[in-house]
């Protein structure tokens, strides 16, 4: 993954992370917290994908072949910006999707979230459609988005 040398936000204190685990009520992984200590999020270098470990053919639209690009990945802040995980709970209402889930990334009308509806304790990755709540699984953990995650072929238009 290319990681940008500057991040959408400041560095985040220990504090600070306590106050956003207690506020969205979980624990974050290991493996995120460590990665937004060296760089607190924001647009990545260049454009990354990833391949779902498990989707269905009725979110092609949204993942044709299971693939999902990733552009940016939301830090810890306190704040509520869409830079930061701290989104979470005004885009949850906003947009009706389950709780549960702690936003890394989306528009609205898709996102990639942690999943700590099953599982409490380092979450899978999921990609989640905002209009019929349809999820995929992208990775098992965070270490294994990162693990997974590639920089994108470059695109070529179709006839060329």
């Amino acid at each position: 993954m290319n990681i940008p040398e500057k991040s959408y936000n400041e560095p985040f204190t220990s504090e600070e992370l306590e106050l956003v685990e207690s506020k969205l009520g979980v624990k974050l992984p290991e493996s995120y917290i460590n990665l937004m200590k060296s760089w607190n999020g924001g647009g990545l270098d260049g454009e990354h994908e990833i391949t779902a470990v498990d989707y269905s053919e009725d979110l092609s639209y949204y993942l044709p072949g299971g693939v999902w690009s990733v552009c940016e990945i939301a830090g810890i802040t306190p704040l509520g910006d869409l830079h930061s995980i701290m989104m979470t709970p005004y885009m949850l209402e906003e947009w009706q999707l389950p709780s549960g889930l702690v936003l890394i990334g989306g528009d609205g009308n898709a996102w990639i979230a942690f999943d700590y509806r099953e599982q409490p304790n380092d979450p899978p990755v999921i990609f989640l459609e905002s209009n019929d709540l349809r999820t995929a699984v992208l990775a098992h953990n965070f270490q294994d988005f990162l693990d997974r995650l590639v920089v994108a072929p470059p695109y070529v238009p179709s006839g060329n």
